[in-house]
């Protein structure tokens, strides 16, 4: 019989990185050109880790810290800010989520799947994704023999499954297997029997790669599929690495490497409908108005609800809350290990992409900023309302309190007695 666990039996203490940050992608006029040290706009300025914010024509200005910014070269900051994460995850059997967020048309799903998603066809990069592949595959090559200690244990074998699915952004949340031949939606998530914050689709594919050539496969089939499945939705992208530590002993260790990136929202639009004629009626006229006011909200009433049930869920743990609602939605659900409280076994990266081409962008820009200090102030959240124990811990505790407590007064009654007391003697289950 094997054994599932989550966490090898060392501690976690030897954690080198932050284990929540927040990392800023800006897009400019000419991406992946500039440098990373410095960028000064007219309305955006940022140095080193500090992000400035000035409202257009005002000197209002909005100040963000955060782990890294990069302007370009998403290949050296991967391998200078997100790299020692990925390696710590797969060395120390720890759950990451590396999740990007942002408006539409910011460059952030190119950072993750590089021009797999692009439209430009002659140029041919990797992304981030590609690069945690790699790692993955260097980590637990097949070829050498893994002995590594961990825990008090020898590594056996190392397997890997991966698996792709996308989710509509809408409020049907229609999952999609993009590694199965069946376009038919996903309908059933189910919850693990094993363990409370672990959730599947159920029929996924979960494929077992051998190496990096199977994984780079499966992340091209996954991107063909959305091109002639998914071309015309809006699709949230969950890409999952399982990756099972069998030990000599028969225990297994199990985490996830997950790579999510969210559909990004729509920008507002003052374009309008006019007569086949050219020019509008007047009684289309009377009526554009209320159609401009009322489509829009129509629209992100029908699409936000993924992205509503995210800002709950960073909401709660900033506030640092008891209850989390990671089931409001098929993908929080899907990628709830890396959003739960216990920094021991999560590391949480986020990625913001934002614009710096139009100063049209400066709201939006701070409403990203602002969320991603939320997810910053997460881990000072947690330690406040950490329990101490689980209630049959607690409640031993209690119990051998109170028997201390009774004894002290036994003593005491006996002194005032005169009657010698035994202090040794072993209580029985009848005592």
């Amino acid at each position: 019989a094997l054994t599932m666990t989550t966490m090898p039996s060392n501690e976690s203490s030897f954690f080198q990185h932050k284990r929540r940050s927040c990392h800023v992608y800006i897009k400019s006029s000419s991406p992946f050109n500039e440098t990373n040290d410095e960028t000064n706009l007219n309305f955006l300025r940022h140095k080193n880790t500090t992000l400035e914010l000035i409202r257009p024509n005002t000197t209002v200005t909005r100040t963000y810290e955060v782990d890294g910014i990069f302007t370009s070269s998403p290949k050296d900051y991967y391998q200078e800010k997100i790299q020692p994460c990925v390696l710590e995850s797969l060395k120390n059997s720890c759950n990451l989520l590396l999740w990007s967020f942002g408006t539409r048309q910011t460059g952030k799903t190119r950072i993750l799947f590089g021009s797999k998603h692009s439209d430009d066809k002659n140029e041919s990069d990797d992304g981030w994704i590609d690069q945690i592949a790699l790692d993955i595959n260097q980590q637990y090559s097949t070829k050498s023999e893994i002995k590594e200690e961990e825990g008090g244990g020898t590594i056996e074998k190392v397997i890997v499954s991966m698996s792709y699915v996308c989710i509509t952004a809408d409020d049907a949340e229609q999952a999609y297997d993009c590694l199965s031949s069946s376009a038919k939606p996903l309908t059933r998530i189910r919850q693990d029997t094993a363990s409370s914050n672990i959730f599947y689709l159920e029929r996924t594919t979960q494929v077992v790669v051998q190496d990096l050539q199977d994984i780079q496969y499966l992340l091209q089939t996954g991107s063909v599929f959305e091109r002639i499945e998914l071309n015309e939705k809006r699709v949230h992208r969950l890409i999952t690495f399982t990756v099972y530590k069998c030990f000599t002993n028969g225990d297994v260790v199990s985490f996830v490497l997950q790579a999510m990136d969210l559909s990004g929202a729509d920008r507002p639009t003052n374009t309008t409908t006019q007569a086949k004629g050219g020019t509008a009626t007047a009684a289309q006229r009377r009526q554009q108005p209320q159609r401009l006011k009322t489509r829009p909200l129509q629209r992100k009433n029908k699409e936000d609800k993924t992205l509503r049930a995210i800002s709950r869920i960073i909401d709660g743990l900033s506030n640092g809350d008891q209850h989390i609602p990671y089931r409001d939605s098929k993908l929080t659900r899907l990628a709830c290990r890396g959003f739960e409280y216990e920094n021991d076994t999560t590391i949480n990266l986020a990625v913001i992409g934002i614009s710096a081409v139009e100063e049209s962008m400066y709201d939006e820009a701070c409403a990203m900023m602002e969320f991603g200090k939320k997810i910053r102030s997460i881990d000072s959240k947690k330690k406040e309302n950490k329990k101490t124990g689980t209630g049959a811990d607690i409640s031993l505790t209690n119990r051998v309190n109170d028997l201390n407590s009774a004894k002290e007064r036994v003593m005491n009654l006996s002194d005032k007695c005169g009657y010698p007391t035994n202090t040794e003697q072993t209580l029985t289950s009848s005592d």
